[in-house]
């Protein structure tokens, strides 16, 4: 099922370059789905295995970590220690802890209390005075960054500065969250002239007659009553309902593929306008599609780690890290079980 262009709707030459352009264009949109779903398979089977060696790993140190963060907090006890090395004594803990959370909830939270009751003792605070404290804490931060954000005189400083203002209270990391969600980038693409125009094309293609009709005859082939076996019919099904959404979404390369690979009974035929507009609309997601690869490395931090750590297009590549991954983590298992044994004063 070929979508070509009418020829009456143009010469000879120029036929030729559109529809020239526009079947490039369908196997390049093809090839770059391709890529990205193998792309984030890849991705996810790195996720996969990255979590379930370091959930191995923490149940094989699960013993040994605990006994580890149980000596931490009778150190994090010395009233010899100085102020900084009570606070990497802490964070120490802290991480610590979290490992063993990972495999063990409720030992790590008999060692999570435990430790609140030392930092309360030796802040000469009960447990409840300490929560109150880290409440008010909080709220001082909050307050500080409403103000912050909604005062004008602030903000008009900030931005006629000689140089910027350091971050003291880790507003950057917000501000940069904040720009990550997607109401920034939705109220962004609705002020974005380009985007409205991409929007309105996208409407008017959508709109067109020669729409209808590849919607129609794709719906028709695609119909599930007309298939008896129910695997079958489970996957019209499925197809039908990408059809409806690519429609609702105007997702024009979807229709045009769900079109060409059920529909039967001759050619579609477009107008000069009308491919060109494809044409213009395909390129732009094209655009989206290269982009999209770069979302599915930056949506979760794990993923960028993951990502970073153990990624490579080669799968021969990304087995050898994972094997120098493997081992780095063999080490630290047995660097533990070490400092463990060897931890026995704060020297």
């Amino acid at each position: 099922m070929n979508i070509v262009l009418n020829p009456s709707s143009s010469g000879k030459r120029s036929k030729s370059d559109l529809q020239t352009r526009f079947d490039r264009l369908q196997q390049q949109l093809l090839k770059q789905q391709k890529l990205n779903r193998k792309f984030q398979d890849e991705l996810d089977e790195l996720v996969t295995i990255y979590h379930t060696r370091l959930s191995q790993m923490d149940s094989e140190l699960v013993a040994p970590l605990t006994r580890l963060a149980s000596k931490l907090v009778d150190f994090y006890r010395r009233k010899s220690l100085s102020r900084w090395q009570r606070l990497e004594l802490g964070e120490w803990v802290v991480e610590t802890i979290g490992r063993i959370g990972r495999v063990e909830a409720e030992t790590a939270d008999e060692l999570h209390n435990r430790f609140r009751q030392v930092v309360a003792d030796q802040m000469g605070m009960t447990e409840a005075e300490l929560d109150e404290e880290a409440r008010l804490f909080t709220e001082e931060i909050e307050e500080a960054f409403g103000s912050t954000v909604d005062t004008e005189s602030a903000a008009e400083t900030a931005f006629d500065a000689d140089e910027p203002q350091e971050d003291m209270f880790g507003f950057d990391d917000v501000f940069e969250e904040s720009m990550a969600g997607e109401d920034f980038f939705d109220e962004f693409e609705a002020s974005d002239p380009e985007a409205e125009n991409t929007k309105a094309r996208r409407q008017r293609l959508m709109d067109g007659s020669w729409v209808r009709n590849l919607f129609r005859r794709a719906a028709q082939a695609l119909h599930p009553d007309r298939e008896q076996d129910p695997e079958q019919r489970q996957a019209r099904e499925r197809s039908m309902q990408q059809l409806l959404e690519a429609r609702k979404q105007g997702d024009i390369m979807t229709l045009l593929h769900l079109y060409s690979e059920h529909a039967r009974g001759g050619e579609l035929v477009l107008a000069k306008e009308e491919m060109t507009n494809a044409c213009e609309l395909m390129e732009e997601q094209l655009d989206e599609l290269r982009l999209e690869k770069a979302a599915l490395i930056y949506q979760d931090p794990q993923r960028m780690l993951v990502h970073d750590l153990l990624y490579s297009s080669s799968r021969k590549t990304r087995e050898k890290k994972i094997r120098v991954w493997k081992q780095g983590l063999k080490a630290e298992s047995k660097q533990t079980f070490t400092l463990i044994e060897e931890l026995r004063n704060l020297k």
